[in-house]
This record gives structure tokens, sequence and C-alpha cells, in this order.
């Protein structure tokens, strides 16, 4: 998914960019296999960051990818889970750029950001 350009001056002044929507689609779903999924998005991390809600970053960006579910990060850790129908369901999250750390010290590098997230499904 593409996001928008970032100016550092935006988050320097507001520590992370507006969360974006974004849905994963799941077709062919059969309720009597499982209820609910619960999703786990995983990736990279880097250590320092102040919460584990990030992952991929460009080499001295100093920035990181948070993923989130109704406002709560869903990296690294199962998500809510969503209730199933029978047919498509559509997975509604946010995609959001933020590094604390380095926004709070000015240290922000300039440049393009890119980064891979794996996830897994978990049926209930």
């Amino acid at each position: 998914m593409e996001l928008d350009p970032v100016i550092d001056k935006y988050l320097y002044m507001h520590s992370r960019t507006p969360a974006k929507p974004f849905s994963l689609t799941l077709q062919d779903c059969d309720v009597s296999v499982g209820k609910t999924v619960k999703l786990t998005f995983s990736g990279t991390r880097k250590r320092r960051l102040a919460r584990p809600a990030g992952f991929g970053w460009r080499q001295r960006a100093s920035i990181a990818l948070g993923i989130a579910t109704a406002g709560k990060p869903v990296v690294n850790k199962p998500g809510q889970g969503y209730a199933l129908v029978n047919g498509t369901n559509s997975l509604q999250l946010q995609v959001y750029i933020e590094r604390r750390e380095a926004i709070a010290q000015k240290k922000i590098s300039l440049g393009a950001f890119s980064a891979v997230t794996t996830f897994g499904l978990e049926y209930e």
C-alpha cells in the first residue's frame, strides 16, 4: 500500500501521522470451520522502539510503521477477534508512521521508507 508523503516537521509537531484505513478481504469463509478470526502482524522490530507497534524501517530513517485495529496496535501480538460470516469478510485496520524517540531528539532522516510484514490468521 502507498502512504502519502510525510513531512518531517509534521512528525515533530504531532509525533505520528494520522491513521490511514485499509482492509484485508477474506473470501469464501465458512463459519462451520471458525466463527471468528484474529490477526497477528509480524516483522522485524527495532529494539529501541518505545512501543511494540512498529516494524519496517529504512536504514537510518529512524521511523517505524504501526498497524492498529480499533486503535490498538496489532504487531507481534494477536489483535481483536473479528466475527465472521459465510462468504466474504472485510477486516478494517489502520496504518501510521511514528517513532517517538527519534521525533523527541529531532533525528528523523529524510528519504524513501519501506516496510514488509507478514500476517497470520487464527480461526476459532
